[in-house]
């Protein structure tokens, strides 16, 4: 086991983010070569986090389709539905996979 654990915990944390950022970019371009570089940017940032055993953000992991690996950004890769008064909110990707998002009870204004 490496002696910095946590200076190369960080990094890997650091890449990921940057890795989201890209992805989320290259998404919101909308042409299919930028989305075949988003989906990779995403298969990368999974692969840096099993590979160095870190875990990535809740918003992250919320924000990626399990079943396609494609990142969720409402209105140009899926679709939302919100449930309020179930107090979550249902994202449908373009693959029909369904992830609920559940909020919490100071989000929901109630």
């Amino acid at each position: 086991m490496p002696k910095n654990t946590k200076l190369i915990e960080k990094i890997a944390s650091e890449r990921i983010e940057r890795l989201f950022e890209l992805s989320t970019e290259r998404f919101h371009e909308n042409s299919g070569e930028s989305r075949a570089l988003g989906k990779r940017y995403v298969r990368l940032m999974r692969l840096i986090s099993s590979h160095y055993n870190v875990k990535l953000n809740r918003t992250i992991k919320e924000r990626i389709c399990k079943k396609c690996g494609n990142l969720l950004i409402p209105g140009v890769t899926c679709t939302v539905r919100i449930l309020a008064k179930r107090g979550y909110s249902i994202y449908r990707c373009e693959c029909g996979s369904q992830s609920r998002i559940y909020m919490g009870k100071g989000s929901l204004g109630s």
